[in-house]
């Protein structure tokens, strides 16, 4: 009995030990810094220069120590949200789950991005001549919007009528929530068909708009010409068509995964279904 109280004590002593010589470890190698033994690296301060902007290293040297200070200030501080048991509120834990899915998912599409193929010179020329909207024909139209949930709105009740306030009026008299702003539409960001629609509106008019589950009842108040000069429209096209293509891909492989996934909804959380008709 005596024998195993000395080990026991002496293990005890050496995890102490251990503990302490952590907890004053001097930084060195990719280390720049530590916090009662939590270590602050390089990856950490170039992480951080990224979320500022920065990219290069020649950017990094120019701000690290004040870079270095903001992370040993944010340390301290959140070593004593801990010691305050913050880091297992509800709220944080559901926030920072989001962050790690909103990060995973960009992660996600960057990847796929990385092996796009950029369009030839044909297919550029080709492109252009098809979307005269993005580019010789670009418009700037400044917009009344109303946003409203797609379920409990009837497209027969609403096709009838005609100017925004029609369409105010419709979602009050049913006591539908809408969200009314000003809002700026570059005809660069949109496909054909849509501008089109948007472009030949009486005046007054109101669009309806479906996606996710939201109809935006979109007004032009007012519209101006802004078209891309010629010697940047083929670098212009190339971009978007690469944003596309990504965005296609990225629809594709949603589609794919959603189709071979277990997906069980709490019955009235199910996706809402847009108007048709």
């Amino acid at each position: 009995m005596k024998f195993t109280a000395s080990i026991r004590s002496a293990t005890l002593t050496l995890g102490v030990a251990v503990a302490l010589a952590g907890c004053h470890r001097t930084p060195t190698g990719q280390v720049v810094a530590t916090v009662d033994g939590s270590e602050i690296t390089r990856r950490d301060l170039i992480t951080e220069l990224k979320a500022l902007g920065g990219r290069s290293d020649a950017d990094l040297k120019a701000v690290q120590s004040g870079l270095v200070t903001t992370l040993v200030d944010r340390q301290v501080l959140i070593d004593e949200a801990k010691r305050q048991k913050l880091d297992k509120n509800p709220d944080f834990l559901a926030a920072d789950k989001r962050q790690r899915d909103v990060l995973l998912a960009a992660m996600f599409a960057q990847s796929m991005a990385a092996h796009a193929k950029a369009p030839d010179s044909a297919a550029v020329q080709a492109f252009i001549a098809s979307n005269p909207q993005m580019f010789g024909g670009r418009k700037i139209l400044l917009t009344s919007q109303a946003s409203a949930p797609a379920a409990g709105i009837s497209p027969q009740a609403i096709a009838p009528l005609h100017g925004q306030q029609a369409v105010l009026d419709y979602l009050k008299a049913h006591h539908i929530q809408f969200n009314q702003r000003t809002a700026t539409i570059d005809t660069l960001s949109l496909p054909k068909d849509l501008a089109n629609k948007l472009l030949s509106l009486p005046a007054g008019e109101p669009l309806a708009i479906g996606n996710a589950g939201v109809i935006v009842f979109t007004t032009v108040l007012n519209t101006r010409d802004a078209p891309v000069p010629a010697n940047q429209q083929a670098k212009v096209a190339e971009s978007v068509m690469q944003r596309e293509s990504i965005g296609k891909a990225m629809q594709d492989e949603v589609k794919q995964l959603r189709g071979s996934a277990d997906i069980k909804y709490l019955p009235g959380f199910e996706p809402a279904k847009m108007p048709t008709g």
